[in-house]
């Protein structure tokens, strides 16, 4: 009866056992493909860290070659050799932006960013999956400051440094600091203090009484601070120095002219008059304009065009001369102008004036009233040119007011002042160009005044054999000679607004003369420097705003970097400015008892050198950020 159903129920185990054999194979075949994804994945987190240390090294590598000012080109290739031989992929793999294109860096070229993607092999994985095996990370790199805070900074890290000797004082206020990029050497009774770091890259060797503070202390092996105006500023092109401007005029002939004593009498202004024309002999008194006039008397030379041949002038010694404009050219030596004695008022309107091979415009005696370019609002107004040795050449205790206009001397004296002269400049724009060893030179107690707010370009174009041994004011020769602009005695300028620049020129500064302004900018090109010296003194603000393109505002003395000339200031000499002096491959030099060297803002020179009792004080404002830029990773 109950066979039937033994048979049912031994298929039945039969049929469960095939299900658990199919099942178990099943179950084996996951368990296989489970351990071998597991094996794979690990394999790949292993690959992944691989690939992120290779991003993070090349991310930085890339930054630390962007410090090292490495084009972009090279940046990038360094960052996909790093991460190449780090993740052992080729250089394809490698993805290097700089700048980022997206996210809170784009556009910023002191951030780099790296991603490599890498093929992982696969072991087992491939039984249960075909799709794409790939692992990849990305890091980026920034280039991040660390601020130092320099009033001085002395550049050169290969030699010169800070050095002292005797009883020097260095201080800085303000919370600057004092760096030098080689090292600090000091003898004597040194003190060098600053309410920032006192730091130099290679140590401080001290002797004597030297004392060394820093208001945030001091570090004898920081790094080397890079140049922070290196591509922040470049230099001017200056204009080639200028040939006469002036064309030639050939008047009619015309007879020379001689009033003795002004017999007769003169019955209104205007009386005597000279006419256009071309006018010869009689020698540098070929128009001879002398005596007195109780009636205020006008000599007038007509508007038009004048020409006097060779060693042919004019001689005034009256009450009132004037020249209404046009052209006058003078040739020769003994030719030009020269007004004497105490001439009451001599008026040159804006013209052009052309004083050629060597002649020149002479002031003398006590004239009280000598106007030039009178009229002019713009230097293309106006014209001076003055070649072959002559100059405008004031002495005595005249008086001379100059109008805006071109002024350019082609070699010979320049424009000289001496005795008790007095000039001042009108409201408006000029142009001064000295070559050939011309120069704008000052001396006894001259003094120079502004009135309005004239604003001047002024050249300095020297020889390139000049030597330091060059006199100034030079006397009148060509050849081997710096132009430059030169103060002695007790003389005064107060210098207009403007930029000055100097090409194998120098601006001398000596005696107890006093020179200073405001907006200016001062450029030493080849051999050009300054030197002040005795208890003469300067003061310069810098311009805020740019005056040509490539200048880096609050810069107020800058040499360029082929020139190497030091730049000194000895004796007293004191000087109260403000702005940036930026000597990048020039020495500074400060010796003697200089103790008023006073300035607000920075100094960045090649080196610098103190000796002797002088007092040197910076307070401290900043105008460019001085830094160590460091390589950092970001993320």
């Amino acid at each position: 009866m109950h066979k039937p159903w033994s048979r049912l129920n031994f298929l039945k185990r039969h049929r469960h056992s095939g299900q658990v054999l199919i099942m178990v194979a099943l179950a084996m075949t996951v368990l296989v493909g489970f351990v071998a994804m597991s094996v794979d994945v690990g394999y790949a987190m292993a690959q992944r860290r691989q690939v992120q240390t290779a991003v993070d090294a090349a991310a930085i590598a890339a930054a630390n070659a962007a410090l090292a000012n490495a084009s972009t080109s090279d940046v990038i290739n360094t960052a996909k050799s790093y991460g190449a031989d780090n993740a052992d992929v080729p250089t394809s793999d490698v993805t290097v932006v700089r700048p980022p294109t997206t996210g809170a860096h784009a556009g910023d070229s002191n951030y780099i960013q790296v991603s490599i993607t890498k093929d992982v092999p696969r072991l087992f994985s491939g039984i249960v999956y075909k799709g794409p095996w790939k692992v990849s990370a990305s890091a980026m790199s920034a280039i991040i400051p660390a601020g130092f805070d320099a009033a001085i900074l002395a550049l050169n890290g290969g030699s010169g440094g800070i050095k002292t000797a005797g009883s020097s004082t260095i201080k800085v206020t303000g919370n600057g600091s004092i760096v030098s990029n080689y090292d600090i050497n000091t003898s004597g009774s040194t003190l060098i203090t600053a309410d920032g770091w006192v730091a130099a890259s290679k140590g401080f060797h001290t002797s004597g009484s030297t004392t060394i503070t820093g208001g945030l202390g001091t570090n004898q092996s920081s790094a080397q601070i890079p140049d922070p105006l290196l591509t922040a500023i470049s230099p001017p092109t200056l204009p080639t120095f200028p040939s006469n401007p002036i064309a030639d005029v050939n008047p009619a002939s015309a007879s020379c002219l001689s009033k003795p004593g002004w017999w007769p009498t003169p019955q209104y202004p205007g009386d005597y008059t000279a006419s256009s024309g071309t006018y010869s002999g009689g020698s540098k008194t070929c128009i001879n304009i002398s005596g007195s006039n109780a009636n205020s008397t006008v000599f007038e030379f007509l508007s038009g065009n004048y020409k006097f041949a060779a060693n042919t002038g004019i001689n005034i010694s009256f009450d009132k001369v004037q020249m209404d404009g046009g052209t006058y050219i003078f040739n020769g030596s003994n030719g030009g102008i020269t007004v004497g004695g105490s001439t009451p008022a001599f008026d040159m309107k804006a013209g052009n004036y052309a004083f050629l091979t060597g002649s020149s415009l002479n002031i003398g005696g006590s004239a009280l009233n000598n106007v030039l370019c009178d009229g002019a609002t713009k230097y293309s107004d106006c014209t001076f040119y003055f070649s072959g040795g002559g100059g405008i050449l004031a002495g005595g205790s005249n008086n001379i007011t100059l109008y805006p206009g071109t002024y350019i001397f082609d070699g010979g004296k320049g424009l000289n002042m001496s005795g008790s002269d007095r000039l001042t400049f009108m409201p408006g724009t000029y142009k001064f160009y000295f070559g050939d060893g011309a120069d704008l030179s000052f001396s006894g107690s001259s003094n120079i005044s502004l009135s309005g707010s004239p604003y001047v370009q002024a050249y300095f174009y020297g020889n390139s054999s000049a030597s330091t041994s060059d006199q100034c004011p030079n006397n009148g020769n060509s050849g081997s000679n710096s132009s430059d602009l030169c103060m002695s005695g007790s003389s005064n300028f107060n210098i207009p607004s403007g930029q000055y620049y100097f090409d194998n020129g120098r601006l001398l500064d000596t005696g107890s003369s006093k020179i200073a302004g405001s907006n200016v900018f001062l450029y030493f090109k080849d051999k050009s420097y300054l030197y002040s010296s005795g208890s003469a003194s300067f003061g310069f603000t810098a311009p805020t705003t740019t005056i040509y393109p490539g200048y880096f505002p609050g810069v107020f003395m800058y040499a360029d970097r082929s020139n190497n000339s030091t730049f000194t200031w000895t004796g007293s000499t004191s000087s109260v400015s403000q702005g940036i002096v930026y000597l990048p491959d020039s020495k500074l030099v400060m010796t003697g008892s200089s103790n008023g060297k006073i300035m607000t803002g920075q100094i960045i020179a090649n080196s610098f050198d103190l000796s002797g009792s002088n007092n040197t004080q910076v307070q401290y404002q900043k105008y460019v950020a001085t830094s160590i830029p460091a390589a950092y990773l970001v993320q």
